[in-house]
């Protein structure tokens, strides 16, 4: 973190930057995926009985959503001539009234979801009652819960997170109740990316994964600062904030360096490596696991979270976190809706809007041929069929080409109502899902970036910038007693600060997110100032570093400072990659340190 998107662009950058060496090209998905690092064991849900509802519901969708997709392949392909000739007399007002009903009922119940308060659950009056619509509830009543998905970043937290009924601190240098994604991001962080390297060894699929790990150290030391500027305070007090800010810099990102929303870019096929490569990827991981975090006996004190049986988790539970963050991804980042067309307002609109049905539906008779591949003979036999269909299709438009056109000037009124009702529902759908980024729980979309709580969290706050301003981190918690607390600034409530004042990032005040992806170079000239970072040996000692080198752009960009990371001209130091307690922190057992500069 940043989200999954910046990942990918830096890692991008960094490949260029290395000159696009043939290993990683050919292994792109792989590289990719290692660029995600040690985000995806948080699709892990640890905790074993606790999620099992949330891990069932995600296998069902799995299977119900490879059904359908079978299924809609075959009866779209059958029915669309079908369709296609009745929205020929009704300038598709079929299609649109089948739209409406499905879209008005995920809307309805997505709004419901996200207004509930934690916890809570409601039965509502059905407004689809007896609406015989396949997938639409027709019952009299809905029952939705929040339970689910309003507790659930409160629970998962920071390993030193305190959340008053949701969470409490773990005791210091216990890590039985570690998840194992704050273990990779907290501890030992530099010898485990080293580490992966080596054990990747000649295999060029293995060995792009693990340059594609470097890149997500190198985006979150130098990232993860500019996260916190803008939240005004650590992931560990500020769980939710964060990655709600965390996504809207995510759309931030994709929309500069991309001209792409988001929510249309499909990442998860960015990162599928199939089933043979992913396989042994996570062997990779787990060799590497326990390689740094369960050492031989004389070397360093092992890290055994006790979630799993074996402390580790098996590779069938790194696989269903690896499936489970590609089902989140694709239902996150495909998941476009297309503006509503307007029917046509005039005579001759209606003419032109005839004729462009028919010269698309010639066009379609040549078409059908090449819509399955040529080995399936039943395809072969469907597609005839379709052409012949097609074929029907064009005959009958052209023989009531009269009535058709009569038919459709009649019904533009009721089309046009139909229109402003999809405009209604569209607008909500956009909302809808803004509500739901501003939860956590999805991406915001390029056109929510207008909005000011958007322009807010790519805008680095000047009241955490600047040499007096800085060193006022982190802020204290908000308090947790109203829905949607984590949109509130920490700094409008007259706490004071906590104990600890150190650096929270060197990035200008109002600087946007491309500050930290590519933006101050790494100053080699002061090489030997900045690699004391790695080299602190107490907290203390790290902000003597941060005051000292300040005016400096410390470990510059993210791109520069992976491609460091990777050649081996910055140690593998132990970083504390959400810069919990600071810019450039190492990951020190111990309490909260306190000082004051």
């Amino acid at each position: 973190m940043p989200q999954v998107g910046g990942h990918l662009i830096v890692a991008e950058k960094v490949l260029q930057s290395l000159g696009n060496p043939a290993y990683i090209q050919q292994n792109r998905n792989a590289y990719n995926l290692g660029a995600i690092g040690p985000d995806m064991p948080f699709f892990l849900f640890d905790r074993i009985g606790q999620f099992n509802v949330l891990n069932t519901v995600l296998d069902v969708y799995r299977v119900i959503k490879q059904i359908i997709g079978v299924l809609d392949e075959a009866a779209d392909a059958v029915l669309d001539p079908a369709l296609d000739l009745g929205n020929w007399f009704t300038g598709k007002m079929l299609d649109s009234v089948r739209g409406l009903v499905s879209l008005s009922f995920e809307s309805f119940k997505n709004f419901v979801i996200i207004t509930l308060l934690p916890g809570s659950t409601e039965t509502i009056q059905n407004p689809f009652a007896d609406c015989s619509y396949p997938g639409v509830p027709s019952g009299p009543t809905l029952t939705l819960t929040a339970s689910d998905i309003s507790i659930l970043f409160r629970r998962f937290g920071h390993p030193y997170s305190y959340d008053r009924g949701y969470k409490d601190a773990e005791p210091v240098g216990v890590y039985d109740h570690w998840w194992w994604t704050d273990v990779l991001h907290y501890r030992r962080t530099g010898p485990f990316a080293a580490q992966l390297v080596a054990n990747a060894g000649a295999d060029p699929m293995l060995t792009a994964y693990a340059r594609g790990y470097w890149t997500h150290i190198g985006a979150d030391v130098t990232g993860h600062p500019y996260v916190n500027a803008v939240v005004g305070g650590p992931y560990r007090e500020h769980v939710i904030r964060h990655m709600v800010q965390e996504n809207i810099i995510d759309t931030w990102l994709w929309d500069h360096y991309k001209n792409e929303d988001i929510i249309n870019a499909a990442l998860h096929t960015k990162v599928d490596v199939g089933e043979e490569d992913i396989n042994s990827i996570l062997r990779l991981l787990l060799t590497t696991m326990n390689d740094i975090y369960n050492p031989p006996p004389g070397a360093l004190p092992p890290i055994r979270p006790t979630y799993f049986p074996d402390s580790t988790p098996s590779q069938q539970d790194l696989e269903r976190a690896y499936k489970t963050m590609l089902l989140f991804l694709e239902l996150s980042t495909n998941c476009g809706i297309t503006p509503p067309v307007p029917p046509p307002g005039s005579i001759d609109e209606v003419f032109q809007e005839v004729w462009n049905d028919i010269t698309t539906e010639v066009e379609e008779v040549g078409e059908s041929f090449g819509k399955f591949g040529w080995w399936n003979i039943f395809f072969w036999w469907l597609a005839l069929f379709l052409a012949a269909m097609h074929a029907l299709n064009v005959l009958i438009k052209l023989i009531t080409l009269p009535e058709a056109t009569l038919i459709r000037l009649a019904t533009r009124s009721p089309r046009w109502a139909i229109y402003k009702a999809q405009c209604a529902l569209y607008e909500y759908v956009i909302n809808a899902r803004f509500a739901l980024a501003l939860s956590g729980f999805g991406k915001a979309s390029r056109e929510d970036l207008i909005r000011s709580f958007c322009q807010l969290a790519t805008t680095n706050n000047p009241k955490r910038a600047g040499i007096q301003n800085a060193f006022e981190y982190p802020s204290a918690q908000v308090p947790r007693t109203s829905q949607l607390f984590w949109l509130a600034d920490p700094l409008e409530y007259p706490k004071n600060l906590l104990n600890q004042k150190a650096e929270c990032s060197p990035y200008a005040p109002y600087a946007d997110p491309s500050c930290f992806v590519d933006g101050p170079s790494y100053p080699v000239a002061h090489d030997a100032s900045v690699l004391s970072f790695a080299g602190a040996d107490s907290p203390a000692a790290t902000v003597d570093i941060e005051h000292a080198t300040f005016q400096l752009p410390q470990f510059g960009n993210a791109v520069e400072f992976s491609r460091r990371l990777i050649d081996g001209l910055y140690p593998a130091a132990c970083f504390d990659l959400d810069a919990d307690f600071g810019y450039g922190f190492l990951g020190w057992d111990g309490t909260s340190p306190y000082y004051v500069k």
